[in-house]
């Protein structure tokens, strides 16, 4: 788990924030702010094929 947010925090517009979860801020370096939250953007499978798949 990257982000300490619920289903219900997620949107396509990044107007909001959630806590990066501890271990993840080194991955995250350059999107978590310095009070250790990060603006969540999401991405559905079905508009974006090629960004939901690892």
């Amino acid at each position: 788990m990257i982000f300490n947010a619920a289903p219900d925090d997620m949107t396509p517009f990044m107007t909001t924030t959630a806590r990066v979860h501890d271990a993840a801020r080194g991955r995250l370096g350059a999107v978590t702010h310095r009070d250790g939250t990060a603006r969540l953007q999401t991405v559905e499978a079905a508009r974006a094929p090629s960004c939901t798949q690892c």
